[in-house]
């Protein structure tokens, strides 16, 4: 699900407003850079928060997939990340159509935290940052996009932010007859798929078997 909003409804941005890979703190890392990083590097789809950032100031790179994150200090919740396109008109084929957002804590064992499939919808949302949402009740260290498929001759993404949102930590247990289940907050309107069936796996979405 993803919405896109213009005012500061998930709040301060909890990654700062980078200069360089590493400073001013945390680590902006990604898994290939065009031109060997001189204009394109990491840190530039971190770097201004605001919405006069340049299209220049962009992480950029001319691999058919890869990745883009940025390791915290320590392990935070992120469960509200914006993703945002260049103005360009020829930047919109450029950015991901399928992608996951995962969390770590080791750089290595990554979760799946929201899955996008086949977003081609970049042309409504010229130089605008798109949001979206996911379950996610653990911290994590490093957080990354990574991109499995874009329609243009490389990747570019102008500004990546990441929220904590703790209206979507709000959880609910629903029990009938002898099943278990709880809503989907990835969606808005109540639907027969709004309710998701619990069986053993309560950890994944945030509760204790106490909690029955």
């Amino acid at each position: 699900m993803y919405v896109t909003i213009y005012n500061d409804k998930f709040g301060q941005n909890l990654i700062p407003e980078m200069i360089s890979n590493t400073q001013p703190s945390g680590k902006a890392f990604c898994s290939a850079v065009h031109c060997g990083g001189l204009y394109y590097d990491a840190w530039r789809a971190f770097s201004l928060n605001d919405k006069k950032k340049s299209d220049q100031s962009s992480w950029v790179t001319r691999n058919s997939k890869g990745f883009i994150g940025y390791e915290f200090e320590k392990a935070v919740i992120a469960n509200v990340y914006s993703i945002r396109c260049a103005s360009k008109q020829t930047s919109f084929d450029n950015m991901p159509y399928d992608w996951t957002f995962e969390g770590s804590n080791d750089n290595l064992n990554w979760v799946v935290l929201n899955s996008v499939s086949a977003f081609n919808e970049w042309k409504n949302f010229d130089d605008k940052d798109v949001y979206f949402m996911c379950n996610n009740f653990k911290a994590f260290k490093f957080y990354r996009l990574n991109i499995e498929n874009h329609g243009g001759s490389y990747i570019q993404i102008k500004q990546i932010c990441m929220f904590f949102d703790e209206s979507l930590l709000k959880k609910y247990l629903i029990k009938k007859n002898d099943k278990t289940y709880t809503v989907n907050q990835e969606t808005f309107n109540i639907t027969k798929d709004s309710f998701i069936e619990i069986d053993k796996d309560f950890n994944k979405y945030g509760f204790q078997l106490s909690d029955l």
